[in-house]
């Protein structure tokens, strides 16, 4: 069957500060119950635009209101979302995160799947064992004030130097490129000098059939008249046997005969790998 995407996006979501700490510690399902005050939140979204929703922050596009949200990046912040949910016998879930801003741990139903760096990067992780008829997801995001330091170059210290003499900006964000982080939230470019955090983009429940295409890279060598597509596939199997990979090229702005290559494979159970090359003739 086809993948079967179940939306956890939506304003079903809510926001709690974790209890306040001088140093980043370790996230644990059970601090939440140390959170003082639940607030209503978006996914996809941001934690500051969430407290200016609820009225704990002044506009944010206006005059001050961004120098008056520097205090949310000294603390860490929850976002959960309950949700109720059939169970799939025989087939996969997979929980699908496409961009949060930036250090996270995501926790489901009290299990700690895995912590993450990065704004761009997407996270997945099998859950089929840990869905049921209810559920929690609870992402914690570390406070801006603790993002990653001392990973820059010399040549970038000294970029950061020279920027301090001409705008002041480095002054202010000495670190700015130790993390893959959208750098206008130090005050580049033309917005304020507020570095974000918040689950940024779109989150989901993958279901299939006990076979769940993870990532696809496609590679290309350009021959006279033809070219050769290098297709690789990873791919987590529930249960071990023989599989079929096929791929299928069509054209998206021009009527063509589609070409497609395929390959059987016996796979084992969990992460699996393989190529298909894929030869398209006079390619446009």
């Amino acid at each position: 069957m086809p993948r079967q995407v179940v939306t956890l996006d939506g304003d079903a979501w809510r926001l709690g500060r974790a209890p306040a700490s001088d140093e980043p510690h370790p996230a644990t399902w059970q601090e939440m119950e140390r959170v003082a005050d639940w607030l209503p939140a978006v996914v996809p979204g941001n934690v500051a635009a969430d407290l200016e929703r609820a009225g704990l922050l002044p506009d944010l596009s206006w005059h001050t209101g961004p120098a008056a949200a520097k205090w949310v990046g000294d603390h860490s912040w929850w976002l959960v979302r309950d949700w109720s949910a059939p169970v799939f016998p025989g087939q996969c879930a997979h929980l699908q995160l496409r961009g949060v801003d930036y250090l996270s741990d995501v926790f489901l139903n009290g299990q700690h799947l895995g912590r993450h760096e990065g704004m761009f990067s997407r996270q997945v992780y099998d859950v089929t064992e840990h869905l049921g008829t209810e559920n929690r997801l609870a992402v914690r995001i570390d406070g801006s004030r603790w993002l990653p330091r001392d990973r820059s170059s010399a040549a970038e210290r000294l970029l950061n130097v020279l920027e301090a003499r001409v705008t002041g900006l480095a002054a202010s964000f000495p670190h700015r490129r130790d993390t893959l982080k959208c750098q206008m939230t130090f005050g580049w470019d033309f917005a304020p000098a507020l570095p974000t955090m918040g689950i940024w983009d779109g989150t989901s429940i993958l279901v299939t059939d006990g076979v769940f295409i993870r990532d696809v890279v496609v590679g290309q060598e350009l021959l006279p008249h033809e070219a050769i597509l290098e297709i690789g596939a990873e791919f987590d199997v529930a249960r071990p046997g023989a599989l079929a990979l096929t791929c299928i090229l069509e054209g998206e702005n021009f009527e063509g005969a589609p070409v497609s290559a395929s390959r059987e494979l016996v796979a084992v159970p969990g992460t699996n790998r393989a190529r298909v090359d894929l030869a398209v003739p006079e390619p446009r």
